[in-house]
């Protein structure tokens, strides 16, 4: 059977579906997966998720599924047909959408929010993951699912990984007090401290360099590719971030990862992965009132942790 995943939104979008697709993949051997995100994030579905192919829904046509008038570029349509099955989370009404793709010929179409919707508290994964075994008969829910699952573990490496940013400012840790919690964990525990900052990271990187100084980083991850950095993170001994990308990129591929949350919920957003994975809350929503000390009691144990399972 092959199946179209459609997913779209920011990193940690992409990779909390990542259970609801191995949700997909436990209906057997002859269920192959597509999926349609962005194109930085091809590399790590298909390396490093299993995925058979993936595409960018900004290109290729893809907005014609959404105009209820006018024939589908024929291309697209070919393409299209091959697929037994669509899963999709989107936003907005999916009427239209449904109906073209039905009439592209696929046959199971199954288009939700891309959270769960009422009162009930429920995970955005639980949520996909569900979606998949009430749409799919039987396919099972198996739990966190890892990036690279055949490759072997590498051994983790004395080494803090430290990203500041966030999709907003409401959402990132005090820079002082990252600074004096990299400065701590590597003069205690003997861990080098490497910042993993992208383009949108600009005012908390400078930041948290001006915290540091005169201290700096071993080494700053800035050019680094999805896959680069997924590979990276499989080694360090220790990550921290905010409700971020990376944050749950590092919890995807198993790496121990200390998460910070303010104003959003990780009874609803958190970090996932196969490893352990700590989420601390601000009591009041605000991160300025997340304390350093109890981020270092976290990251301390997650490092006892590590280095008991190694």
């Amino acid at each position: 059977m092959d199946v179209l995943v459609w997913r779209g939104g920011a990193l940690g979008d992409f990779l909390l579906t990542l259970p609801a697709q191995a949700s997909l993949d436990s209906l057997g051997p002859d269920t192959r997966r597509t999926v349609l995100e962005r194109e930085a994030f091809h590399d790590l579905a298909c390396v490093a998720a299993g995925a058979r192919e993936a595409r960018d829904p900004s290109r290729g046509g893809f907005h014609e599924l959404f105009s209820p008038t006018g024939p589908l570029r024929s291309d697209l349509r070919t393409w299209l047909e091959r697929f037994d099955a669509v899963i999709g989370w989107v936003s907005g009404p999916t009427d239209v959408l449904t109906a073209r793709l039905e009439a592209a010929g696929i046959e199971h179409v199954v288009l939700r929010a891309p959270f769960p919707v009422g009162d009930e508290l429920e995970h955005v994964a639980d949520w996909h993951v569900r979606t998949v075994c009430d749409s799919f008969p039987g396919a099972r829910a198996v739990g966190p699912r890892k990036l690279f699952p055949n490759a072997p573990c590498p051994p983790r490496e004395p080494r803090l990984a430290i990203h500041p940013g966030a999709g907003s400012s409401s959402k990132r840790w005090p820079a002082e007090r990252f600074a004096a919690l990299a400065r701590r964990l590597c003069s205690e525990q003997g861990l080098t401290l490497e910042l993993i900052t992208g383009e949108a990271d600009a005012e908390a990187r400078e930041e948290l360099l001006t915290a540091l100084a005169p201290a700096k980083p071993v080494r700053e991850w800035r050019e680094l590719n999805l896959l680069e950095l997924a590979r990276e993170l499989r080694k360090v001994s220790l990550f921290i971030g905010n409700d971020s990308g990376p944050t749950h990129l590092a919890a995807a591929v198993g790496c121990p990862t200390l998460a910070l949350y303010g104003p959003t919920d990780p009874a609803l957003w958190g970090a996932r992965g196969p490893g352990p994975v700590r989420h601390l809350v601000s009591p009041t929503g605000s991160l300025n009132d997340l304390e350093l000390e109890t981020c270092a009691a976290g990251a301390l144990q997650l490092l006892k942790l590590a280095r008991t399972s190694t």
